[in-house]
């Protein structure tokens, strides 16, 4: 019998199989036709469907071997050579995948499915021009083709495109209202766009046609939690993490939002869920380590912190030198080091306590810091120098960025933290401030109510600096009837484009203009009796001062203030007023206006 001539019993055979193979029956759909290629060993049809069984087992690599033994019978069967490509494509197999949509092609040149995967395959290979004539001809043959839109739109999003992106998906919702991927595209890149909004009803209509659809879930929290709606945003998380509960990006950005919901205990549970291939994992020990400082675990905090160098937002600040790295291993009795500022103006004065402890160890010090900070940290007790970061460095024996000293010093507890202040003023300075400033015998108050140097310009810096600043016009209360001269230590934009133009102003003195560096603040302040600032490297120049300073903490507090306390052990100086709620400075100010209205009848 010639080997695809069919008689009865084999037609019957392969009718059961196939029969078997649609309800899903493979065991015994894949005995029927074995059974038939013992009778018949180049059967098409039998070779050719055990092939198709193989690629709905998953098992792509077993699939095209009987699909070639098929071809080999009948090389001309344009299905089977399709089959055998998406095939190669799910091996990954690209380049042999895009010669196999070819050859279909060849055969059919009006296989829309043939060109849909072509263009998938040439995305894949990043011939992304290519690709997109691939959707092209498909749509000019029909114009609703849904996916060819949805992958144009890919296609183009890769390319950087995203205006025209965002058209296709607008297209392919349009051409499939159903269509809940193409529903899950618009709404992230209308994300990209700020249009939120907009892309929050898009992830709606994505999830009313999916609603366990885990990506447009998780997505739609994250634009949730970014617009500072954290307890919609953990449900959504939380709804996530029932269908899928080790799914890393509702984990990860779980953990995210509950620490920014000062819950650090339950995100240190979550970050510590997430595995160590996994693409958050990195900016989950740097998270972990600002939940652990948080909670006071300052040895887990401080090893943990480490990692900051290995996340983007460090990673570009990292400084290499030929010597040693120093975290308290080396002996420094004899031996020159440098210590470098990495961070902000504030991180700077904070951590540059150290250099004296380091001092008392026999080390010759050498300190660089940004230009501003030079001549206020010139007087920082046992220096041997201080250069700016524009400077050479001298040749020294070892280096440590200046936020790794405590680690170094093992700082594990408060009361390791050195209570004194460590900077003063310029008493040149500070007395020709003291000749300027009335004789009125009220209570001096400085005023800082923004950031004004943000350390870059990624999102969440800005973002940051807009929540941890008023405005003026909100500190402006502490001025209604209280008996005190205030003076505005504001620099930036917030200084010239609120105070001036506020009908109070005149309430304020300014002498911004006069201060050009951290030293001139410092002898300003050394003439006040108290100052009042938002989280801001002024707050930290007066704590390291040993002034009075209330400092105005937005609710998602900086690690280093800790939780719920309003002291903090690196500035006994210090006074805490926190937000009770995200925002919500006016409750801020109502309760440092009582306080300063209490300090000044006293």
């Amino acid at each position: 019998m010639r080997p695809n001539q069919q008689n009865p019993a084999i037609a019957a055979q392969i009718q059961q199989a196939v029969a078997r193979h649609q309800r899903g029956e493979y065991e015994q759909a894949e005995i029927l036709y074995k059974k038939v290629l013992a009778k018949v060993p180049k059967h098409f049809q039998a070779l050719y469907l055990l092939g198709m069984l193989e690629l709905h087992k998953h098992n792509p690599a077993r699939a095209v071997e009987l699909i070639d033994a098929a071809l080999q019978v009948n090389p001309a069967h344009v299905d089977a050579q399709f089959d055998r490509a998406t095939a190669l494509e799910d091996l990954q197999r690209y380049s042999e995948a895009l010669r196999a949509y070819d050859l279909v092609l060849a055969l059919k040149s009006d296989f829309g499915d043939a060109l849909f995967r072509r263009g998938n395959v040439l995305r894949q290979l990043q011939r992304y021009m290519e690709a997109l004539d691939c959707y092209k001809r498909l749509r000019a043959a029909q114009p609703g083709h849904a996916g060819a839109w949805l992958k144009e739109g890919n296609c183009l999003n890769d390319l950087g495109r995203l205006s025209d992106s965002l058209n296709c998906y607008e297209r392919a919702v349009e051409a499939d209202p159903e269509y809940r991927e193409a529903w899950f595209n618009l709404a992230n890149t209308l994300k990209a766009f700020d249009r939120g909004d907009e892309a929050l009803a898009a992830y709606e209509r994505a999830l009313a046609i999916e609603p366990d659809f885990i990506e447009a879930i998780v997505n739609r929290a994250t634009l949730l939690a970014g617009n500072g709606q954290l307890e919609p945003a953990l449900a959504a998380y939380e709804r996530a993490l029932q269908i899928m509960p080790d799914y890393p990006d509702a984990l990860y950005n779980r953990a995210v939002t509950l620490a920014e919901m000062q819950h650090c205990a339950e995100a240190l549970s979550d970050f510590a869920k997430l595995p160590q291939d996994n693409e958050h994992f990195v900016s989950a020990q740097w998270n972990s380590a600002l939940c652990h400082l948080k909670l006071g675990n300052f040895a887990d905090g401080w090893r943990q912190y480490e990692t900051r160098w290995q996340g983007e937002q460090m990673k570009a600040e990292q400084r290499y030198f030929s010597q040693p790295l120093w975290l308290g291993e080396q002996a420094l009795a004899g031996k020159t080091i440098l210590l470098h500022a990495e961070q902000g103006f504030g991180d700077t004065i904070q951590f540059a306590r150290y250099a004296p402890l380091l001092a008392q160890h026999g080390a010759r010090v050498v300190l660089q810091v940004p230009a501003a900070l030079k001549s206020l940290l010139a007087n920082l007790s046992g220096v041997g120098g201080v250069i700016s970061n524009d400077d050479f460095a001298p040749p020294t024996d070892l280096h440590c960025p200046l936020m790794s000293l405590p680690l170094a010093y093992s700082t594990f507890s408060a009361a390791a933290i050195a209570h004194e202040p460590y900077l003063w003023a310029d008493q040149r300075k500070a007395a020709n401030w003291k000749q300027q400033l009335p004789a009125s015998g009220k209570l001096r108050v400085g005023l800082v109510w923004a950031g004004s140097n943000p350390r870059n310009e990624l999102a969440a810096t800005i973002r940051l600096d807009a929540e941890r600043s008023l405005s003026f016009s909100a500190m402006a209360a502490l001025l209604n009837d209280v008996q005190a001269d205030f003076y505005s230590l504001q620099l930036g934009a917030a200084a010239c484009e609120q105070l001036h133009v506020h009908p109070q102003s005149s309430q304020v003195t300014d002498f911004s203009s006069s201060l050009n560096d951290f030293s001139d603040t410092a002898a300003l302040i050394d003439n006040l009796d108290l100052v009042i600032s938002v989280d801001t490297a002024v707050a930290h120049l007066a704590g390291a001062l040993g002034k009075p300073v209330w400092l105005l903490n937005r609710y998602n507090s900086c690690w280093r203030w800790q939780l719920q306390r309003n002291d903090t052990p690196w500035y006994p100086s210090m006074r805490i007023f926190r937000q009770p709620a995200r925002g919500d400075w006016d409750s801020v100010i109502n309760e440092v206006d009582a306080a300063l209205r209490q300090l000044t009848a006293a």
